[in-house]
């Protein structure tokens, strides 16, 4: 679409709200009408007084004159500002009814329509202002075109550098689509590709395109929540208006009262939120239950995804009005199941108390019973011996009686799925987690309504990365619950550090505290870590340059956002023989990246061979044990996960390690996703370890000798080519030689000379010690992995012997010379 002559803006339907804002800006009406309206309340109680006082007080004439005529010219003053009073209104009604037309616009027909027709008020307003001049500067010295940069983060002060510094002119519009209104979202995305000086004022500010159409959007849609109340006319808020005696022509059902709560709609602790796909399976719900019989539906959904959300919605409608004839009328009632089972002691009693509920339902008329945790009761009534379904199974089939039982996936596939009674009689509804979209639309809403409650303000970029986050980094529950929660989380926390503007980088740096991953702006510290990360490395790993170099640069890689979210932070195959620091790398990554080595957990793959090796790692549906892997990652989801010899896991293992590195994901025994993406994954193995020796016997290893190994192992069938491509990198580790065994050694005399000083003894480390601790340490089967043994045998045996013989003293120094550990 090309850019040419203006749109004329006079032939909009909506012209004349500009002529009336021109003259009386909306702002200024409100206040007009708000502060008239005050001051005749209060004229007509004064001359209520008058009034009264002349009815009621006996006074003198001079008296009674004066109060006659301040109430005569008090009266034709409330008349007179009562008809100002009435024109703005009367002004007011008349702006609101014309704006409300664009809701009401037909563009489906074939009668020729003026492309004035097809802008929002919005967009008029703004091309007033701008067209044929420059309609960004336009937009953003509007009013929407604050609110929306605002929502973006970027205030009103650097809006103004961008509309002193401008050198590129959008005049004109594009050539409309005849059948779509052009909104103020039309106009943002137009000006992003069409003004680069206005998309390079963004982009420098950290701004992207779905970001400012996400704003856009937000602040759309406030305006139109703001605007719909103004319109008291319409029938939604009429609807809002109670009825009167229409609870008469039902009964009342006194059971129901005790054990149950009546949903009206969203209580102020639910925010009031929900998004397209809810709305969708309220139809799903309404069809159910407006059925002639077994009008009972099971909503099956993970718990935290918004089950309970989707009742409050109908419930909502029903209020409303909105809702088929068969529902109109009725009241959905919460049964409290707790409350009811815990308060029948018997079989007996449960039974007769549930099936007199039931009877009331039926005489009431006019209530749709909801369960909560329709599976957990009827396994609660089980221990009483209850058979729930098949004492209630007459009624579900009645006319009279709707239900809605909400359950989870899990508890409903094990316990309801092969119920012949839940099959009959229920109609299975499924919810699924929103996706992204309708997650931010929903996290909008409760961002919305904290601003009201703690006068905060929310930047749309911080509640887009809500969502994000709680996508890669929280990996316990569902959404949108688990976005809602990083929301009332984060408020009480800025609050409490009078920080108001919430921005993505509080968000981030919130999850960086929560989880411990390294998230969001490098700081300097990290930054620090992070170029010095190979001499951090070699402060615990001896020797093997080209693998800890690779790793390093793997890492920074990853921390420079530069990885794939859906994928683990890291992934590395560790190749060498025993002994030689593999496993020590490991643990300094975990010290290095989340605090403490304690964050590494490791699983010896050997012990996974065999039919059940699978089963063990991600549990068994028959006896209902939790796999190892399963229960590692939800203990630890941040950290290192080091698989230790892999090469001798079953091949069903290795496929699943496959799904791991491939996606960050696998699925347990029940179905349920495990999310291994904020962990790094480190395999080792010593597949090939003896061309490695070979190899190491020369000065340096050869360039492409890494290529020529994985050629090996993959020719032996160690491991597939698909599975080795899944690593972000494969590192090859060598022989230590003396001098770094000699290193070794010293590093681990350090730490026993550290715990000898809590019992203020000193060792003195000298080269003898140093050259009998790395000749006894070493052997080539095993590397430098028996040196602590060879310490604890010879060097820490003699120590004691010295102390129980009384040989050594409290603040004395132990020294070995050489020939003190000859037999």
């Amino acid at each position: 679409m090309n850019a040419r002559q203006g749109i004329n803006i006079k032939k909009s339907r909506l012209y004349p709200l500009l002529a009336i804002e021109q003259f009386l800006s909306h702002k200024t009406r409100h206040r007009i009408y708000g502060t008239v309206g005050i001051v005749i309340i209060l004229v007509a109680i004064a001359d209520g007084m008058v009034f009264i006082m002349l009815s009621m007080v006996p006074f003198n004439n001079q008296v009674v004159q004066f109060l006659k005529a301040f109430g005569v010219k008090s009266a034709g003053a409330a008349l007179v500002l009562l008809s100002l009073w009435l024109c703005v209104y009367l002004l007011e009604a008349f702006f609101r009814s014309y704006y409300f037309k664009e809701k009401e616009l037909d563009l489906s027909g074939k009668q020729t329509r003026d492309e004035a027709d097809l802008l929002s008020f919005e967009v008029v307003r703004i091309l007033k202002r701008g067209q044929g001049k420059d309609i960004t500067v336009a937009f953003l010295a509007s009013h929407a075109g604050r609110k929306i940069m605002l929502r973006c983060g970027i205030d009103s002060e650097f809006a103004g550098n961008l509309i002193r510094e401008k050198t590129h002119v959008v005049p004109f519009l594009p050539s409309l689509d005849m059948q779509t209104m052009f909104t103020l979202a039309h106009l943002i995305s137009f000006l992003y590709r069409a003004d680069e000086g206005f998309a390079g004022f963004l982009f420098r500010a950290g701004i992207k395109e779905k970001d400012v159409v996400g704003a856009t959007d937000w602040v759309i849609e406030e305006n139109e929540i703001a605007k719909q109340k103004e319109r008291w006319w319409s029938r939604v808020n009429l609807e809002k208006i109670p009825g009167i005696g229409s609870e008469w022509a039902y009964g009342y059902a006194f059971m129901l009262a005790r054990y149950g709560n009546e949903i009206t709609g969203f209580t102020r602790g639910s925010y009031g939120v929900t998004s397209l796909k809810n709305e969708g399976i309220v139809e799903q719900i309404k069809i159910i239950l407006a059925r002639a019989k077994e009008a009972n539906a099971i909503l099956i959904g993970e718990e935290g995804v918004g089950k309970l959300d989707v009742v409050r919605l109908l419930a909502q409608r029903i209020a409303k009005g909105h809702i088929d004839p068969a529902l109109r009328g009725k009241k959905i009632i919460l049964f409290n199941t707790v409350r009811f089972t815990s308060g029948m002691r018997t079989k007996g009693e449960f039974e007769q108390g549930l099936l007199h509920m039931f009877t009331e339902l039926i005489k009431a008329g006019n209530i749709i019973l909801a369960f909560d945790d329709f599976a957990g009761f009827i396994l609660n009534a089980r221990q009483l011996g209850v058979q729930v379904l098949s004492l209630i199974d007459s009624y579900l089939g009645s006319p009279y009686v709707q239900i809605i039982a909400l359950s989870d996936k899990e508890q409903y596939h094990q316990f309801l799925e092969t119920d012949p009674i839940i099959t009959q009689r229920f109609e299975k509804v499924i919810m699924e987690e929103p996706v992204h979209d309708e997650t931010v639309r929903v996290v909008r809403r409760v961002a919305a309504e904290l601003e009201k409650m703690n006068h905060i303000f929310f930047t749309y970029p911080a509640v887009e990365e809500v969502v994000i986050s709680a996508e890669n980094y929280i990996v316990n529950g569902v959404m949108p619950d688990k976005a809602i929660d990083i929301v009332v989380e984060v408020v009480p926390l800025l609050v409490s550090r009078q920080k108001f503007f919430v921005e993505k980088d509080d968000i981030l740096a919130f999850i960086r505290d929560k989880t411990n991953i390294p998230v969001g702006d490098i700081r300097e510290d990290e930054r620090d870590i992070l170029m010095r990360l190979e001499e951090i490395l070699h402060q615990r790993v001896v020797g093997q340059n080209e693998a800890v170099k690779a790793v390093a640069s793997a890492m920074r890689r990853a921390r420079a956002g530069v990885r794939n979210v859906k994928r683990p932070i890291g992934s590395f195959l560790f190749l060498g023989s025993t002994g030689v620091g593999k496993t020590e790398t490991a643990k300094s990554l975990a010290e290095v990246f989340f605090g403490n080595e304690d964050a590494m957990s490791r699983i010896d793959m050997s012990e996974y061979q065999g039919k059940d090796a699978l089963s063990r790692l991600t549990g068994s549906f028959e006896d209902g044990k939790v796999g190892t892997l399963v229960k590692m990652l939800k203990e630890k989801p941040y950290g290192v996960l080091l698989l230790d010899e892999i090469e001798k896991a079953d091949r069903d293992v290795l496929d699943l390690f496959l799904q791991v590195l491939d996606e960050g994901f696998f699925s347990d025994m029940k179905g349920k996703r495990v999310n291994a993406r904020n962990v790094i994954v480190i395999a080792t193995s010593n597949a090939g370890s003896d061309l490695i020796w070979e190899e190491a016997k020369k000065p340096s290893l050869a360039i492409d000798f890494k290529r020529v190994l994985v050629d090996a192992i993959i020719q032996k069938g160690m491991f597939r080519p698909e599975f080795l491509n899944r690593f972000d990198a494969v590192i090859v580790f060598r022989p230590l030689n003396r001098a770094e065994l000699r290193t070794i050694a010293e590093l681990m005399l350090r730490k026993l000379r550290a715990r000898l000083k809590e019992q203020s003894l000193n060792l003195v480390i000298n080269d003898p010690l140093i050259d009998y601790v790395a000749g006894q340490g070493y052997d080539p089967a095993f590397g430098a992995r028996p040196m602590n043994r060879a310490i604890q045998e010879y060097v820490e045996q003699a120590i004691a012997e010295k102390m129980i013989s009384g040989d050594v003293h409290e603040g004395q120094s132990i020294e070995f010379a050489e020939g003190d550990f000859r037999e």
